[in-house]
């Protein structure tokens, strides 16, 4: 299994400006309470990864629970609204409109510097290595269109076709369409990889979402996935004081060992699992930053804060290498 380590350099404030990310969390406070709580009818839950009905309660944030498995130390909210529910928070909450168009849009240049760009490199020098001569490209409720932008302009693939509920037009030049989610598309013909970036989190059945995947693929066929993991570093030592831990992006939250676990369940053949995240230590130094009183041990707060950047530099490389850092990239074959 191949794990890839990152050298590259970039922060937090490039993709969450703070004055518009403080704007979408107040927003989502309300979004959340409306669309996913109020009047709704939650379901509980084992765990997500590994299906274990063993988990403790961490912490509640916007009024769900997120519980920790005792069985495998995924996070994951309990009871949780249905995936048709979250749809409907994302098509239709005012604070995703924001994050899409507003938010997304004022750090596009760094996104797709840092973030598109790469993960089309690691697409296209990954099916040229394990699946040369690949047709049929499926993305999976793409967020940003900047990504969709970039998929429309990638020659490479004669046949594209974007899964997205979310998308305003059907005319995407080079592309097919789909406006249906993910549970209920059927393909006229199985694709031959599919990308799912930061999707896993946020849906309720991810399991499902699994099978779907298996459904979609030629024998062979390849996925690509990102997610957040619950194993890393910020995620471990911040726990419910991880500002970026709030549902339905964050409905569930594996660890290493919870997704491998799931992956083997549906057959697949894992050719790559890597953590290759630069912000880990940026992220535990800010919240420490915002208020001291956060609690982390006192060689973590020595660490992220008073070391030199070149010692800093040299822990995130080393949570890359181990596994560690919470910012997951995996590529898995159907068998």
């Amino acid at each position: 299994m191949r794990n890839i380590v990152i050298y590259d350099e970039y922060h937090q404030s490039d993709f969450k400006p703070s004055e518009l990310f403080k704007q979408y969390i107040q927003m989502l406070s309300s979004d959340i309470f409306h669309f996913l709580v109020d009047g709704q009818k939650l379901t509980e839950t084992t765990c997500p990864a590994c299906a274990s009905a063993s988990s403790v309660k961490a912490f509640e944030r916007y009024r769900l629970t997120y519980r920790q498995c005792q069985a495998c130390d995924t996070l994951y909210i309990s009871p949780r609204p249905s995936d048709e529910l979250i749809n409907h928070f994302y098509m239709n909450a005012p604070g995703c409109r924001f994050w899409r168009e507003q938010l997304s849009e004022a750090s596009r240049v760094k996104r797709s510097e840092k973030i598109i760009k790469p993960r089309l490199e690691w697409v296209l020098d990954s099916v040229a290595e394990y699946l040369p001569g690949a047709q049929h490209w499926v993305d999976i409720h793409a967020a940003q269109l900047r990504y969709v932008q970039a998929m429309a302009e990638t020659t490479v693939f004669p046949q594209k076709t974007l899964v997205n509920p979310y998308c305003n037009s059907k005319n995407i030049e080079g592309m097919n369409v789909l406006t249906q989610p993910w549970w209920k598309v059927q393909l006229p013909q199985p694709a031959d990889f599919v990308t799912v970036f930061e999707i896993i989190d946020q849906v309720a059945r991810p399991s499902d979402l699994l099978a779907s995947l298996r459904g979609m693929l030629k024998p062979g066929g390849l996925s690509f996935m990102t997610c957040i993991l619950s194993s890393g570093f910020d995620i471990k030592e911040l726990g419910s004081h991880a500002k970026n831990l709030y549902p339905p992006d964050r409905l569930n939250i594996f660890s290493v060992k919870g997704i491998k676990s799931l992956i083997d369940q549906h057959g697949f053949e894992l050719l790559e699992f890597s953590t290759p995240g630069i912000l880990d230590v940026e992220i535990v130094a800010k919240a420490l930053k915002d208020d001291p009183q956060t609690p982390v041990s006192v060689f973590v707060k020595d660490l992220v804060l008073n070391q030199s950047d070149d010692v800093k530099r040299s822990f995130q490389e080393f949570l890359q290498v181990n596994l560690l850092s919470s910012y997951g990239r995996i590529l898995i074959r159907k068998v």
